[in-house]
C-alpha cells in the first residue's frame, strides 16, 4: 500500500469514528463541544503517525492546496486549537463532513430549523440600524459605553452630515430589507433609495437596480447618489477596481461611502479559515447570503445551491463545490481596503472596530466611513 493510500485510509478510519449523535436532552454547546474535543483527540492520536507532505511525490500528489488546508486535521491548523474560536464557532466540527452531518441532522429538528430561521428575522435588519445610527449620530460627546465600537480617530466632533444624504445606493442589498430600514431612517422615498444586485428582488420600498454578474455595471447616472454602503460584499467581488470605479461614477464628489468588512489577511490562517467556515455553515443550512426563501429564490448564490442540494454527486463531491465557492473569496485588512480605496479618490473620515463593549470580534468586522474627494 502506498504512503498516499495509507494515509487516505487512516483518514477514513477516524471519520468513521466520529459519529455524530443528536441528545435532545444534552446543553447544545456542550454536546458539540463534547463533539469537538473527541475529534481533536483522535487527530492528535492521528497526527503522530501522519505522513509528512514532504514524503509524498510530487506526480501523486495532484492535490488542491486550499482544499487539504480547510480539511486539515492537524491540530495547529484546527479552529478548537484556539479558545477564541472555539467560544466563537461551537458548530465547527474540525472537517466539513462531520459540519455537513451534524447540521443536516439538527435541522431535522423543529426548534433548530426555527433558529436557523433566524438569520432572515428583523433581529438582524435592527442590529445593523442600531450600529449605522452610531455613524449618522455621532457627536463629540458620544460614550463609548453607548456601542459597541472602538472608533478612531479620537477626538472626532461627527463622522458624516446627515443633512447632505438626499439619495442612497446600497451595493450587494440582497432582498432590500436593510436597505429600505436605512434609507427609511433618512428620511428618503423609494426614488431616491437604490438597491443594486444581481437578481432583481422585490421591494416595494426601494428601487431595484440590476447589476451584471460582476457587480462592474451599475445602472444608474453619474453623480446620482450622496450615500453608498456596502455591508460584507466587496470580498465577493471578482473584479473589486471595476466595481469601484462604477461607485466612484454614480456618487458625487463630497459623498460617503460605508463599508463593512473582515481586517483579515488572505491567506492561510486560523481567521480566515473561521471565516471560511461560516461561509460553509450558511450554504449547508442554507441560512443568511444562501437562504431559500421566496424573495431571494433568484438570488446570486441560487445557482449554486441548486448544483449543491439537487445533485446526485456524494457529498466529497457536494464539499468540492462548496470549497471552490469560498476559494473565490479574497479578504483584505483593514489598511488594504483603505488603500485600495485611497486610489480612487476616497478619504477615510472613521474607522469602528467591533469590542468598546467588551465583546469578543472573531470575524474581525469593522465599519470604515469613507469621502469622495476628487474624480
Amino acid at each position: 500500500m502506498t504512503q498516499r493510500n495509507q494515509l487516505d485510509s487512516r483518514n477514513n478510519e477516524n471519520r468513521t469514528k466520529l459519529t455524530v449523535t443528536i441528545n435532545p436532552n444534552m446543553l447544545g454547546a456542550k454536546r458539540l463541544f463534547n463533539l469537538a474535543c473527541s475529534s481533536l483527540s483522535y487527530n492528535k492520536s492521528r497526527n503522530q503517525q501522519q505522513v509528512s507532505r514532504s514524503e509524498i511525490s510530487t506526480s501523486s500528489k495532484k492535490l488542491d492546496e486550499f482544499a487539504n488546508w480547510m480539511c486539515s486535521w492537524s491540530i495547529e491548523q484546527s479552529l478548537w486549537s484556539s479558545t477564541t474560536y472555539q467560544n466563537a464557532l461551537l458548530t465547527y466540527i474540525d472537517e466539513l463532513d462531520v459540519l455537513n452531518e451534524l447540521i443536516q441532522k439538527t435541522k431535522q429538528r423543529q426548534d433548530a430549523q426555527m433558529s436557523l430561521n433566524k438569520w432572515e428575522d428583523n433581529s438582524r435588519i435592527n442590529r445593523r440600524l442600531k450600529d449605522l445610527k452610531v455613524i449618522f449620530e455621532f457627536n463629540g460627546n458620544y460614550q463609548s459605553s453607548n456601542h459597541p465600537f472602538n472608533v478612531t480617530p479620537t477626538g472626532l466632533q461627527q463622522i458624516i452630515d446627515r443633512q447632505k444624504i438626499k439619495s442612497y445606493f446600497d451595493l450587494g442589498c440582497g432582498d432590500g430589507t436593510i436597505t429600505a430600514g436605512i434609507g427609511t431612517y433618512l428620511g428618503l422615498t423609494k426614488e431616491n433609495i437604490f438597491g443594486g444586485d444581481v437578481f432583481e428582488g422585490q421591494n416595494n420600498v426601494i428601487t431595484f437596480v440590476k447589476l451584471n454578474e460582476n457587480q462592474s455595471i451599475i445602472n444608474l447616472p453619474s453623480n446620482h447618489v450622496d450615500l453608498i454602503t456596502s455591508f460584507v460584499t466587496f470580498h465577493h467581488i471578482a473584479q473589486l477596481e471595476k466595481t469601484l470605479t462604477e461607485l466612484v461614477r454614480i456618487l458625487r464628489t463630497g459623498g460617503y461611502l460605508i463599508l463593512r468588512e473582515h481586517d483579515c489577511k488572505n491567506e492561510y490562517s486560523l481567521s480566515a479559515k473561521y471565516l471560511n467556515f461560516v461561509h460553509a455553515i450558511m450554504m449547508i443550512a442554507r441560512v443568511g447570503e444562501f437562504a431559500d426563501s421566496p424573495n431571494n429564490y433568484n438570488n446570486k448564490n441560487q445557482h449554486i445551491l441548486d448544483d449543491y442540494e439537487n445533485t446526485t454527486d456524494n457529498w466529497t463531491q457536494q464539499k468540492s463545490r462548496i470549497i471552490e465557492y469560498i476559494k473565490s473569496i479574497h479578504y483584505r485588512t483593514c489598511d488594504e481596503w483603505q488603500q485600495q480605496l485611497k486610489n480612487f479618490g476616497f478619504h477615510l473620515c472613521a474607522t469602528l472596530y467591533y469590542g468598546g463593549d467588551g465583546s469578543s470580534n472573531p470575524q474581525k468586522l469593522f465599519y470604515a466611513v469613507y469621502q469622495l474627494d476628487k474624480k
